[in-house]
């Protein structure tokens, strides 16, 4: 039996830019390949772009190849999977037969490069381009291709298989192919349908299409090695060359590890990840997906990190203007060669200097020792000896100096590097940008060669800016704010950038002048033109309804042809300009809350019950514009009843069902689903509900019985009771509520819905329904809170759970205080009194049921528990004006500025505890709220904010139509995260 697993498997994933025969032709018009045996390799290959067609429209699968064709096809597969040819391919030819001014110099370049992988080494050190490929020698040049970035060669791992093989002509094959034909046999290379190879035949275009594409698939990428380079890094290494687009992701146990970035090597072979936070000791795994049809994983073991040098850098300790206190500069090392000293605790340091009142202590943020003396009177002299040693005991690594008292530091020298974004370093800088969030990164030096702190440059730097019209520090020029950003894992000196008054593109070099030295470090600060709206494209949306709110598909793309997604640009000058020819529909450009791309909505705030049209009309800012006329259908109406939901169908004889609200599915007009909440159901047929609706059911036999209120409304339910055995249809109509207060039935509204009424004759068995506990705490409680129902089924020959009516059993329980009430069927503890003290325990109940030819008996023990109610599910509803759909909580708005009320925000929970009740109002006061990802939908100067994450009651402001955000409700421990949309 043949085993493949040794290797992963991934699809064709390669990218090509030229052909190796003959020019390209697209593979769907192909004349000649349709219903050839090779179709699908030859098309999987072309559409990588390793082989290609003819200009004729042909592909010529049977065109026999030569050696120069084969050499060219590996060829460039091998480029693209990151082989480099040879430097020297011009000057040194690896074949005999191939002359260095050979006019085929592509043929030259990628000989040398098989040859020098070991691909493929020709006859006794010839080519033979021109030579047809054997079937035997295209066998060896594919597994040598095989074998390329393996441990172990396939040939010898093939060798130790035990399996029966298909080939049977392998004999005839020359003594040195025969490995390699076994190795295209074992994997299935070769068709396992045909038991012979013809190792002398020549090879097709079709042919060894069929050959490389399975090579391709079976040679799949893999993870070499994973390991920690770094205390806040770890790379990944690949046997080949990866799409920089995989998805890279790490865990610790069950906790994923935070990546903030991922830096691929220049041969995109590995890749280094950047973690949010330094590591600890513990086995990472690491899964990368998207490269192949599996994930790949490995994982590895981290040391903690430790100390492995000590040094004092400079033999210095600087002193502070008074004099009593001096700093020396020290350094940590890890076992990555990295600087640690910020991540350092618990050193102990030993110094000469005593006294009454001296204090030695070691700070590891600023990354030196600061002695300091016990007064102003008492200070060190220039030129002093100080003896000090630092000892890390927990590797026993120490450092041993005597430094000498030095002048105060001074910035000698000031270098700047770039400027960064601390939010996304991707961006650039443009008039639209927010200022604040760049920083020009540098480093101050002073005569020691010492990093100042940041903290102590400004009062030793003048700064100054060429325009201050195109860009401003923190402060200004004259008073400049230096501070500290961790940047890739490391403390970096900044200076902040800050907005002038204007806003425009341009270049300004700001300046840092040493006030000691003299010296100067300059950086020209560009400000990128901004995206500039340029071209609109408007496509008709699906549908526009009256009333509603709808986006419109659109694109714009700005000066310099590239797509402009961001909100707050479109609705700037340099965006767009969109107005409509009806004041009821508005156009606005708003973010997505869950892309943060832009999208453009119309809202329609009318209740017309005919369509009309709109004419949409935008500009760009290149007062280049485009129109669209919409038709805005009419409001959207309950339009007929299409099916039931959570109804049982069958029913026992005096069995019921309910029919309420929540059980029907209503199309409008434009068949979408329309919910019939407690805002679109009538309660009476009166002239204040015209517009709302009944639902009227109704028998169509005598088998089942309708309840007297036969109209589903917003507060009442149907029942149907099981008359005798037999079949019979409800029929479901809607009604509308006129204006004149009469319920009119709206035409072919009805839909039809099967019943069977079964007798008990046909139950073949009984089962109860599990209790898992009751609350027994009476003491604050009335007879029917947390009473349980018991419900006794009746199971039918097809496995059928019918309801038993309450008049077929009896209910016994095994203790006088636990009680079961006939009328409404539920169980619970009675009154005042207690079953239990303190432990739990469990109460006996007995049901006897009137089956068909005699009494059926079942038991169940009930745990009685005071175990105190706690949310044990959360879950959303509509309440208090705020309505519920695809988990996303919508806020009704009739102002531009909305108010919302945390006492809404909790009305919408549905709280159930372990008991099956609902307890929304008793723990409600329990609920807590968090608001994150604000999103202010128009980007305008009204920012929406929130105070009080966290707690019970939150406080909002400046929160407007079509704005957005996440709420999280936390209850006793269980979390629900949802979507809010204000007034959409």
């Amino acid at each position: 039996m043949k085993k493949q697993n040794k290797f992963l498997t991934s699809s064709i994933a390669i990218s090509l830019v030229a052909t190796a025969v003959a020019p390209t032709a697209l593979a769907a018009s192909f004349s000649d390949t349709t219903g050839n045996t090779h179709e699908k390799a030859i098309f999987a290959l072309v559409e990588a772009g390793v082989i290609s067609g003819y200009p004729d429209g042909s592909f010529k699968p049977t065109k026999t190849l030569t050696r120069s064709d084969v050499v060219k096809l590996i060829g460039k597969y091998l480029v693209a999977e990151g082989f480099v040819v040879p430097e020297d391919y011009k000057s040194k030819s690896r074949f005999t037969d191939i002359a260095k001014t050979n006019v085929n110099d592509e043929l030259l370049q990628y000989a040398a490069l098989i040859k020098d992988n070991g691909v493929y080494w020709g006859t006794e050190d010839k080519l033979l381009a021109h030579q047809n490929m054997t079937r035997e020698d295209m066998a060896i040049a594919l597994v040598r291709l095989m074998n390329l970035g393996e441990n172990e060669n396939f040939e010898d791992y093939v060798a130790k298989q035990v399996f029966k093989g298909d080939v049977k002509d392998l004999a005839n094959a020359k003594v040195a192919a025969r490995p390699y034909i076994t190795v295209l046999d074992y994997f299935d290379i070769t068709n396992p349908t045909l038991d012979k190879f013809n190792p002398k035949s020549t090879t097709t275009r079709g042919q060894f299409a069929t050959f490389l594409q399975r090579v391709i698939e079976l040679n799949g990428v893999s993870i070499k090695t994973f390991e920690a380079t770094g205390a806040q890094a770890l790379t990944v290494t690949f046997n080949k060359v990866i799409d920089s687009s995989a998805k890279i992701t790490v865990k610790k146990g069950t906790s994923v590890v935070g990546i903030t970035n991922v830096e691929f090597a220049k041969d995109n072979k590995s890749a280094k990840l950047i973690l949010s936070d330094r590591l600890t000791a513990g086995t990472y795994d690491v899964s990368v997906t998207g490269i192949s049809d599996t994930s790949l994983s490995m994982s590895t073991s981290v040391k903690e990190e430790k100390v492995t040098s000590i040094e004092f850098p400079k033999n210095a300790a600087v002193p502070n203007t008074a004099g009593n206190k001096v700093r020396i500069p020290y350094k940590v090392v890890n076992q990555y060669g990295e600087d640690m000293t910020a991540y350092t605790q618990g050193l102990v340091v030993n110094t000469d200097v005593t006294g009454a009142g001296s204090n030695v202590a070691v700070k590891p943020a600023e990354g030196f020792i600061e002695i300091s003396k016990a007064t102003e009177s008492s200070t060190f002299k220039l030129g002093d000896n100080i003896s000090i040693t630092l000892l890390d005991t927990k590797t026993s690594t120490s450092s041993s100096k005597v430094v000498k008292v030095s002048e105060l530091s001074k910035v000698a020298e000031v270098s700047i590097k770039n400027v960064y974004n601390d939010l996304d370093p991707s961006l650039t800088l443009n008039p639209d940008a927010t200022y604040e969030d760049f920083h020009l990164v540098l480093k101050a030096i002073d005569q020691y060669g010492l990093e100042v702190p940041f903290q102590d440059i400004a009062k030793d730097v003048s700064v100054s800016i060429s325009d201050t019209s195109i860009v401003d520090v923190n402060k200004s020029a004259t008073t400049p704010t230096f501070s500290q950003l961790i940047i890739e894992g490391q403390k970096q000196t900044v200076l902040e950038l800050k907005q002038p008054k204007t806003k425009k593109a341009g270049k300004a070099t700001i300046s840092i002048n040493s006030k000691s030295t003299g010296k100067t470090a300059k950086y020209e600060v560009v400000v990128a033109e901004g995206e500039k709206a340029d071209t609109i494209l408007l496509r008709n949306p699906k549908l526009v309804v009256a009333d509603e709110k709808t986006e419109v598909p659109f694109e714009v793309r700005g000066i310099d042809g590239k797509e402009i997604t961001n909100a707050v640009t479109l609705n700037n000058a340099n965006g767009l300009k969109i107005t409509t020819s009806d004041p009821k529909l508005k156009a606005t450009i708003e973010a997505d809350p869950s892309t943060g791309k832009a999208k453009l909505m119309l809202t329609d705030s009318s209740t017309a019950n005919t369509d009309r049209q709109v004419l949409i009309s935008a500009t760009t800012a290149t007062l280049k514009s485009a129109t669209l006329l919409v038709t805005v259908k009419a409001k959207a109406e309950a339009s007929k009843v299409v099916a039931t939901k959570d109804v049982e169908t069958n029913l026992l004889v005096g069995g019921s069902l309910s029919l309420n609200k929540d059980s029907i599915i209503v199309l409008d007009q434009y068949d979408r689903e329309i919910v019939l909440d407690d805002s679109k159901l009538a309660m009476a047929e009166t002239t204040a509900n015209a517009g709302k609706y009944f639902v009227l059911v109704s028998a169509m036999d005598d088998k089942v019985t309708v309840s007297a209120n036969k109209t589903i409304t917003a507060k009442n339910d149907v029942t149907i009771t099981g008359n005798k055995k037999g079949a019979d249809t409800l029929k479901l109509s809607l009604l509308k509520v006129d204006t004149k207060g009469k319920a009119q039935t709206i035409e072919s509204s009805a839909y039809e819905m099967n019943l069977k009424v079964i007798d008990k004759a046909n139950i073949i068995a009984y089962e109860m329904k599990r209790i898992e506990q009751i609350y027994d705490n009476p003491a604050r409680l009335n007879v029917e809170n947390y009473a349980t129902e018991l419900i006794i089924y009746g199971i039918t020959p097809d496995g059928n759970k019918l309801i038993v009516p309450k008049a077929e059993y009896t209910v016994i329980t095994g203790h006088n205080d636990l009680i079961y009430n006939e009328t409404n069927g539920k169980i619970s503890v009675r009154g005042m009194k207690d079953i239990i003290d303190k432990d739990d325990q469990t109460v006996l109940v007995k049901v006897i049921v009137n089956a068909n030819l005699k009494p059926v008996t079942l038991d169940q023990e009930i745990l009685i528990t005071k175990t105190e109610p706690l949310a044990n599910s959360i879950k959303l509803q509509s309440s208090n004006g705020l309505t519920v759909g695809d988990q996303v909580l919508k806020v009704p708005a009739t102002t531009a500025t909305v108010n919302i009320a945390s006492a809404d925000l909790r009305a919408v929970l549905k709280i159930t505890d372990q008991y099956g009740e609902d307890i929304s109002k008793t723990a409600a006061s329990r609920i807590k709220l968090t608001v994150t990802n604000l999103v202010n939908a128009d980007a305008d100067n009204v920012v929406p904010s929130v105070i009080g994450n966290g707690t019970n009651n939150l406080s909002f402001k400046d929160v407007e139509t079509g704005d957005s955000f996440y709420l999280t409700y936390v209850v006793d421990g269980n979390i629900l995260t949802t979507q809010v949309l204000v007034g959409q």
